[in-house]
């Protein structure tokens, strides 16, 4: 199935990437220009949500996750056979990310982020977070261009 090995996928990368990075970006003091003044790597310990927000409300994030994370499995599982390959792509993006910040969380209590567009000034972040943000992206589109189409192809069969 397209999912696990999309989940595996994101998960191996996102825990790889942190570890590689802390050691990297440890021995440049915590910062490293790639693009000056555009894209850089900086090293942050984030105790919040995604982009920083709501710090130190670890056990909310904790278990919101987790009910997110089997919520959406549940629901992959029972509309394998009807599901859209965009749909499983995206549901298996956003699992992914999410088991990725959900064992930094519970394993240490803080997030990794290294991802720095200086550029707009944008939040720091990490290749979990990109996951999710991609698989939530696919899944409004998903949602507003292919979720009604089906919805009325089912019904004209049905009628």
């Amino acid at each position: 199935m397209i999912q696990i090995l999309i989940v595996i996928i994101a998960v191996a990368l996102d825990q790889f990437s942190k570890v590689w990075m802390t050691e990297f970006l440890a021995g440049h003091s915590g910062y490293f220009e790639l693009w000056p003044k555009v894209f850089n790597l900086l090293y942050i310990e984030n105790k919040g949500a995604a982009f920083g927000m709501l710090q130190g409300a670890r056990w909310i994030f904790i278990g919101i996750t987790i009910a997110v994370i089997i919520g959406a499995t549940i629901y992959l599982i029972k509309t394998r056979k009807s599901s859209t390959m965009l749909l499983k792509i995206s549901s298996a993006m956003i699992i992914g990310g999410a088991i990725g910040n959900l064992i930094d969380r519970i394993a240490s209590g803080i997030v990794i982020d290294f991802f720095y567009f200086e550029l707009i000034n944008f939040a720091v972040f990490n290749i979990a977070d990109s996951f999710v943000t991609v698989g939530a992206i696919l899944l409004g589109i998903y949602i507003l261009f292919f979720h009604k189409f089906e919805d009325d192809k089912k019904r004209v069969k049905d009628e």
